[in-house]
């Protein structure tokens, strides 16, 4: 049952045909049904088959009732009060306001549950550049710069919580870059584990000025062409194609850019900090009904 649980919570949200569900006994017979006919189970049918594994009666009520009570939907313990302001947090989610959660919208609630609960990462503040006669270093996140302040859309990083510390010698001719990324669970995903990701980069040196180095890094697909400069304090690394189709890399097609691709050094803390609130922003306007953030709004003392 266990399994079943999981496979449920992860499942995606969505509407199917009315089922008749007291035809279902025990965990094997759910087997015909598929992921979005899962989704429409009232609780109550789970609550019924998870019994068999010992499972204490209105367990799964409770934990509703303790992640909606931490959405802010209410602090009550009367079933009349509780209906209304399930129908409130179905009516947010777009779901059918019955009153009663379905599994798909327990799913919904899950996540939105750990999203308001997560851990804030935020690297190390600073972006620097240091160059001198033989050696330099440098300092910062470096995340895609698509033309705008806008967080959370497909043209930013894949990983916004990001830092990179660049170590060049002149002498040997190479950059090592390395960098560290925390991969944050997407939205539509209930998990709440992050992921590290380390690496190391090696970039041929061009050129060494005063000011200013140029490194290179590529394939027979692209190449990226990274400039530090000490003056303006800043890194920019530029992707281009190296060939005039797209290109194959460990099995995956790789399209052709259609222009290239831009990546700035930006101050870590700045830039987290501009994410975690889209984020929050995000998920406050997927799980919570408008009325309770005005509330909350005046509580803080915030005005639009």
């Amino acid at each position: 049952m266990k399994i079943l649980l999981t496979v449920l919570l992860l499942s995606p949200l969505a509407f199917a045909e009315e089922i008749d569900w007291s035809k279902y006994k025990t965990e094997a017979d759910l087997n015909e049904l598929s992921e979005e006919q899962l989704n429409t189970m009232p609780m109550s049918v789970l609550s019924r088959l998870m019994a068999d594994d010992g499972m204490p009666s209105g367990a799964l009520d409770y934990i509703s009732l303790i992640a909606l009570s931490r959405l802010g939907y209410f602090p009550e313990t009367n079933p009349r009060i509780i209906t209304e302001k399930v129908k409130s947090f179905q009516e947010t989610i777009g779901s059918n306001p019955t009153g009663k959660l379905t599994m798909g919208d327990f799913n919904k609630l899950s996540e939105c549950f750990v999203k308001f609960g997560e851990s804030k990462v935020v690297p190390f503040s600073g972006s620097s550049v240091s160059i001198y006669d033989n050696w330099a270093s440098a300092g910062a996140s470096i995340v895609l710069d698509d033309g705008n302040d806008t967080y959370l859309e497909e043209t930013d990083s894949a990983f916004p919580i990001t830092k990179s510390e660049i170590r060049c010698d002149k002498q040997d001719g190479i950059c090592r870059v390395f960098v560290a990324d925390i991969k944050v669970p997407g939205f539509g995903d209930a998990n709440d584990t992050y992921y590290l990701s380390t690496n190391i980069e090696i970039w041929e040196i061009d050129s060494w000025g005063s000011d200013k180095i140029v490194a290179t890094q590529g394939s027979s697909c692209r190449t990226t062409t990274m400039t530090m400069n000490s003056t303006t304090n800043e890194i920019v690394q530029t992707t281009t194609n190296a060939s005039k189709e797209g290109c194959n890399v460990l099995g995956t097609e790789l399209p052709k850019l259609k222009r290239p691709m831009i990546a700035r050094s930006i101050d870590s803390m700045t830039y987290a900090r501009g994410y975690w609130k889209a984020r929050n922003d995000k998920t406050s306007e997927m799980c919570v009904s408008e009325s309770i953030q005005e509330d909350a709004k005046k509580i803080m003392g915030q005005t639009d």
